[in-house]
């Protein structure tokens, strides 16, 4: 049975380093295509190092369903008011979002 890699031993192995605050790689541009949240542990320092490598020019992110719910739910609708989010506080959302949230 394969050792499962790191994420830093596998960037290395991919040949990208860590300069000037982000990983990278020349000649080369990441693209995260979402669902970056609600997947275990680590999700906020996985969402840090992704901005990172977007704010330095090295990377695309696109938003997948996680994200996309998990704006939902920290969103009041406006057209219904009264303390209504986009998407319902109800448990099995709560249950999605609470490690995240944590």
């Amino acid at each position: 049975m394969a050792m499962p890699i790191s994420s830093r031993a596998l960037r290395q192995k991919l040949g990208y380093q860590h300069r000037f605050g982000a990983w990278r790689k020349a000649g080369h541009t990441a693209v995260f295509v979402g669902d970056l949240i609600d997947n275990g542990p680590g999700q906020l320092r996985t969402l840090e190092l992704v901005r990172a490598i977007v704010d330095q020019q090295c990377a695309f992110v696109t938003m997948g369903n996680h994200e996309f719910n998990a704006i939902a739910y920290a969103t009041l609708d406006s057209q219904r008011g009264g303390g209504y989010y986009l998407r319902p506080h109800v448990p099995d959302h709560n249950l999605q979002h609470k490690s995240f949230l944590a």
